[in-house]
């Protein structure tokens, strides 16, 4: 209510204005990722099912619209928290503060609640940090060729780089791996889906894991490997995108929610899209998930006893097991939002812990006669 029509004449302009670019630049990606994809897998497929480039296409651009609506909607629900939290005679505040005494977290009692929005929020940049430390490289490595590995016979498909011009030397002296800022080796396809998880190109995701199940078929040598770089990326990308903003963003969602229907006695409508957004990046993370752990079954079942295999099937099984957390983590978080936002509809004051619906009249009489 205090922004000013020039304030959000200039944000709305630039929303109009970014959206689109990092849309544009997604698809760039898309397009630079989808050539090699096709080639590995054959063909595309849509929740499992042989479908045609354009429904897989119009199902990636789906997805994509999903993640920046969710974002957009999560900043706005953000900003609205914070605007109740300065305007005086905001009796959300105090509610909060009652309920949240009672429940399993009542150390947050003394925190304001746009503060607790606010580091939910940031948490969100961790997704940011650490994919940009696992993809740049540590200075002074060796030289890497920035190209497109040419497959055998088609050596003309070769793509060069404005950085880097390609020789012409056989393809096992071209080195496409670096050693990154904390110490592991990555591949310049690793990178860039790194990089594209942490800019929320959610369609990319798509690519994962059928490009890399795909590959272990035609190389069965390479499959361990090739499951413990993308179940160690799922990990990552699961645990700082899902748990750490999906989750939140879920469990304080339907907290103001179920307080803003006790206290005006109507369901707010931006509310409502905004969790049920953020439910649904949450229910297609937990999809990737099993997709993760199946490849990773598989991959663990039929490895053989060679050499070398044991350090990299114990460190695929420690993933695994980190990702079977995380996953446990997340239907938690599900079924605990959706028992929220259902009692608001239930409850008498609309508000749930997991000792049943709460009084908030005797919650506020108990303080006053503390007080």
């Amino acid at each position: 209510r205090s922004l000013s029509p020039a304030a959000a004449v200039v944000l709305g302009s630039l929303l109009v204005v970014i959206f689109p670019v990092f849309t544009c630049i997604e698809f760039v990606c898309l397009r630079y990722t989808t050539i090699p994809f096709v080639q590995v897998t054959k063909g595309f497929q849509v929740m499992g099912v042989a479908s045609p480039f354009w429904l897989w296409f119009c199902f990636a651009a789906l997805q994509s619209l999903l993640m920046r609506a969710d974002m957009l909607t999560d900043g706005r629900f953000l900003a609205e928290l914070v605007r109740q939290d300065q305007c005086p005679g905001e009796q959300l505040s105090d509610v909060w503060q009652a309920v949240i005494g009672e429940s399993m977290v009542s150390f947050l009692a003394g925190v304001k609640l746009s503060q607790v929005g606010l580091a939910a929020y940031v948490l969100t940049l961790a997704q940011c940090i650490w994919p940009l430390l696992q993809s740049t490289p540590r200075c002074g490595g060796p030289p890497v060729d920035y190209c497109v590995q040419p497959s055998e016979g088609q050596r003309s498909l070769r793509v060069q780089s404005a950085l880097t011009a390609c020789p012409e030397p056989d393809v096992e002296q071209l080195n496409f791996r670096f050693t990154n800022l904390v110490g592991t080796q990555v591949n310049l396809g690793e990178a860039l889906m790194m990089l594209g998880e942490a800019a929320g190109m959610s369609s990319l995701q798509l690519q994962s894991p059928a490009y890399p199940v795909a590959k272990a078929e035609l190389e069965p040598e390479k499959a361990v490997g090739l499951a413990d770089a993308v179940v160690s990326r799922g990990v990552v990308s699961i645990g700082l995108v899902a748990v750490l903003e999906n989750s939140l963003q879920i469990q304080l969602q339907t907290s103001i929610f179920a307080l803003k229907a006790f206290l005006l006695h109507r369901y707010d409508v931006l509310t409502i899209t905004s969790l049920a957004l953020s439910m649904a990046t949450l229910a297609l993370k937990l999809k990737d998930a099993f997709k993760l752990l199946s490849f990773s079954n598989k991959v663990r079942a039929g490895a053989g006893e060679e050499a070398g295999q044991s350090e990299k099937l114990r460190h695929l099984l420690r993933y695994t097991r980190i990702l079977q957390l995380l996953m446990l983590l997340l239907l938690l978080s599900l079924a605990y939002g959706a028992a929220k936002f259902a009692a608001a509809f239930i409850c008498e004051d609309s508000l749930w812990n997991l000792t049943g619906c709460v009084d908030v009249a005797a919650l506020k009489a108990g303080k006053g006669q503390q007080g």
